[in-house]
């Protein structure tokens, strides 16, 4: 997703399908400046390997993960 400006991303809300019955489990978040070079978030506490965020339970509650800030135009969510 390019925000069109660099701002600084302090969180993520996602939500399952409206048309379906599928929603994510969790997920990893990816950020960038460029748009070519992308970085996940990583667990300080835990020697430094990507962070994975719990997703949904269903299709309808929208799920909120917050982080410590970080200045992205691009973000890209592995799910």
């Amino acid at each position: 997703m390019d925000l069109l400006a660099p701002y600084d991303v302090t969180g993520v809300t996602i939500l399952g399908r409206a048309d379906g019955q599928k929603w994510p489990l969790a997920y990893t978040f990816l950020f960038s400046t460029d748009g070519v070079n992308f970085s996940p978030l990583l667990d300080t506490r835990d020697g430094g390997k990507w962070m994975s965020f719990d997703g949904n339970t269903n299709r309808y509650t929208p799920v909120t993960s917050n982080f410590t800030a970080v200045t992205s135009r691009w973000i890209r969510l592995f799910i």
